[in-house]
């Protein structure tokens, strides 16, 4: 099951129906924003199977060029993705679905530092689950220290994130 109101930090078991529902929604995106992505990639907790994670799949679309993102915004809206003013992510262009949320969207350059980032780091958890487990320690720390402030908990988890990601 999706969903988690904005803003709330709660996690939950892995569920194995996460990968079939991204599976979907990656079809959904693909047909929605034929010919301006390059790839979509899921990433984030939800992507790292035997993990916590808040029940809110993270999808990444990578496009040639960022300044592409203000085309996708009608197209992405017809599929029930908004806009997220001020809520950019560094980068990218960020869009949420769902009411509560259930899907959350960045649009980066791809094969850019961000895309990278994201699949250097994604790729590391599903390679070495003692690091995936210590991943999981620090987000439980850390959601229990701000439930209700998502922003906190994202930034206080960037230094582990940036710590465990090597990038070639």
């Amino acid at each position: 099951m999706l969903g988690l109101d904005d803003g709330r930090v709660f996690l939950v078991g892995h569920d194995p129906a996460w990968a079939s529902l991204y599976d979907s929604e990656e079809r959904l995106i693909r047909t929605a924003l034929q010919g301006l992505l390059v790839d979509i990639q899921h990433f984030g907790s939800t992507s790292i199977p035997g993990i916590r994670a808040k029940p809110i799949l993270d999808l990444m679309v990578g496009v040639r060029c960022l300044s592409a993102a203000d085309r996708c915004r009608p197209l992405l809206d017809g599929i029930g993705y908004g806009y997220v003013d001020g809520r950019q992510v560094p980068g990218g262009v960020f869009f949420a679905k769902g009411v509560p949320r259930t899907h959350h969207l960045h649009v980066v350059e791809w094969n850019g530092w961000k895309w990278r980032q994201n699949l250097a780091f994604r790729d590391r958890l599903r390679n070495a689950p003692g690091l995936a487990r210590s991943y999981e320690a620090e987000k439980m720390a850390l959601a229990s220290l701000y439930p209700g402030d998502r922003a906190s908990y994202t930034a206080a988890k960037a230094d582990f994130i940036r710590r465990n990601t090597s990038m070639s």
